[in-house]
């Protein structure tokens, strides 16, 4: 069976260090693309489906978006996290929608 995946909004893939919090603390991860409501990253640690984060996004080009600041902040809900499956690749990908 074929599936189609459907967005509301096109991706734009870039790789961005962030940062991320949830009941557990303040955790690294590395955005790899984005979209007006949410982001795909990746991560070490396994997050649940449904936790509220907290992410910190540097602006990797502050000259060239109408937001001068060095960081954006969104919260978002974890929509859906699962094991990478590249063996020589540990850790986990994450998919949130922006609240």
């Amino acid at each position: 069976m074929e599936t189609t995946l459907k967005r509301n909004y096109p991706r734009r893939y870039i790789e961005v260090p962030i940062l991320y919090s949830d009941k557990e603390g303040e955790r690294c991860a590395k955005m790899y693309n984005t979209c007006v409501d949410g982001m795909y990253f990746e991560t070490l640690l396994p997050l649940t489906p449904g936790d509220n984060i907290r992410i910190k996004i540097e602006n990797p080009f502050p000259d060239l978006y109408y937001s001068p600041e060095a960081f954006t902040v969104k919260t978002a809900r974890v929509r859906w996290c699962s094991r990478i499956s590249d063996p020589d690749i540990y850790g986990y990908g994450v998919g949130v929608k922006y609240d």
